[in-house]
């Protein structure tokens, strides 16, 4: 799996340097980062920053269906819990989910829980610099 460590040295200034862990699971990644850091850091004297897994599925849930094209997206508009409007995109959007005129069908059950993954209570987070909370579905429309 491939693990990218971002250090920062005392002039703010950042560096990458992309290794591949023998781990096979993100789980099994953070524990051997937690094992390692502290060796690269015993011989470095930069902060280590920030550290990014890549591993590519594999799982036939995630295969790609036939028609998918990058270029058809949607556009998902919410409001957050600071109160201000909130773009979320979805890339290569079902084509069931887009209604006649480019509206997308956010009653969708399917669509319903993907987005409430946002709330509160979900998983995930909106605004990568500030996470915030979804409250509010306020539409959606296909992508020109």
């Amino acid at each position: 799996m491939l693990v990218r460590f971002t250090y920062i040295d005392a002039y703010g200034r950042r560096i990458t340097q992309t290794l591949t862990s023998t781990a096979t699971t993100i789980p099994d990644a953070i524990t051997a980062v937690g094992l390692f850091a502290p060796l690269m850091q015993a011989i470095s004297d930069g902060g280590l920053e920030e550290v990014t897994f890549t591993s590519k599925s594999t799982a036939s849930a995630y295969a790609v269906t036939a028609g998918a094209n990058r270029d058809v997206a949607a556009t998902m508009q919410l409001k957050t819990s600071v109160g201000y409007d909130y773009a979320l995109k979805i890339p290569m959007v079902k084509s069931s989910l887009v209604e006649a005129g480019g509206g997308i069908d956010t009653s969708d059950a399917d669509m319903l829980a993907y987005l409430n993954q946002f709330l509160t209570g979900g998983g995930w987070r909106l605004n990568n610099r500030t996470p915030v909370y979804m409250v509010q579905v306020v539409g959606g429309e296909l992508d020109k």
